[in-house]
């Protein structure tokens, strides 16, 4: 199972959330949480690991955990996370990104990351997924598919609980691509429903 859920984190505030939470098949209210605790991972030794969410699958009780430095997140049964007093002055990458991300000034339009805190080559496309009950822009992934871009293409969707709603075959389209190995998919929370014209 935590093969098949892993997905790379860049953001906690643009990671995966509440959105995808009833499309995933998590239960009942109260059942799917964020949280902000530290953990050390069975088998990984003492590297740590910040965890952002908790939630319940199927009577399982999972949690959502980041590396802080790679950025990379899996999912893992609670059992196998041990809890850590709070860590103060963390000065990790994750904390980095989030601080950059969280400081001002907070413009309501156009907002986001505009570049990277470090060199990088190349660039990061993302692609909202508003709350439309219109069909989905294929031209744009096809484009993608028929370019040379070395495989899979990373792609950051901003996935809305509205789309989702309208779309669920667009959404499989998507996922196929990626267990194709021609997409990487970082899905970014895009709140359930917002006003778009």
């Amino acid at each position: 199972m935590q093969s098949g859920l892993n997905r790379r984190l860049f953001l906690q505030g643009l990671a995966l959330s509440c959105t995808l939470a009833p499309w995933l098949g998590v239960g009942g209210e109260g059942e799917y949480r964020p949280v902000r605790w530290w953990g050390h991972l069975d088998g990984q030794g003492e590297k740590i690991f910040r965890v952002i969410r908790e939630f319940s699958l199927k009577g399982q009780k999972l949690v959502w955990l980041v590396d802080e430095e790679t950025l990379l997140s899996s999912i893992h049964d609670r059992s196998q996370v041990r809890r850590l007093e709070e860590i103060s002055g963390s000065d990790s990458r994750y904390t980095r990104c989030i601080q950059l991300a969280s400081s001002p000034p907070y413009p309501l339009e156009n907002s986001g990351i505009r570049r990277a805190n470090h060199e990088v080559n190349g660039i990061f496309l993302t692609i909202d997924l508003c709350p439309s009950p219109q069909g989905m822009e294929y031209r744009l992934f096809e484009a993608l598919l028929k370019s040379d871009l070395p495989r899979p293409i990373p792609l950051s969707l901003a996935i809305s609980g509205g789309w989702l709603r309208h779309h669920r075959a667009d959404a499989k389209w998507l996922l196929e691509r990626e267990r194709d190995g021609a997409f990487d998919l970082l899905w970014i929370n895009h709140s359930y429903n917002h006003f778009y014209d």
